[in-house]
């Protein structure tokens, strides 16, 4: 089973009515689906202004995917700087990505476009890499 680094920014919105909640930027893991197990992702990120609620919400990607996520709170405003720290667990399956692969049924697709990142293994990163 091979683990997969992402990240960027994304967006939050309220389950329900799909309102906008807050833009994030995101640290996300992933495993690809086997026959025997399905795809897994999880990761953080950290908002400017701190949520009212934390459980579901939908959580759109830089790259067009989105996905259900539970939310929960990762601590306390950092210092000065006021940002707010979540932890989040990805629900189902990542799905509508444009022009850079696709996430569905259990196995993850991905297509060498130009301009779209490509995710990378933890063995691939860097310690030059910017995050």
């Amino acid at each position: 089973m091979t683990v997969r680094y992402s990240g960027g920014t994304a967006r939050l919105y309220a389950k329900d009515i799909e309102k906008p909640v807050a833009d994030v930027r995101y640290q996300m893991m992933f495993t690809q689906g086997t026959k025997f197990t399905r795809m897994k992702w999880w990761g953080d990120f950290y908002a400017s202004k701190e949520l009212k609620n934390t459980g579901e919400f939908i959580m759109e990607f830089e790259d067009g995917s989105r996905g259900e996520v539970f939310v929960h709170t990762g601590g306390a405003p950092q210092s000065k700087s006021g940002r707010y720290q979540y932890s989040f667990n990805g629900r189902g399956r990542l799905s509508g990505l444009r022009g850079c692969g696709s996430h569905s049924g259990g196995r993850l697709r991905i297509k060498a476009t130009p301009g779209c990142p490509m995710p990378l293994t933890l063995n691939e990163r860097t310690t030059s890499e910017k995050v």
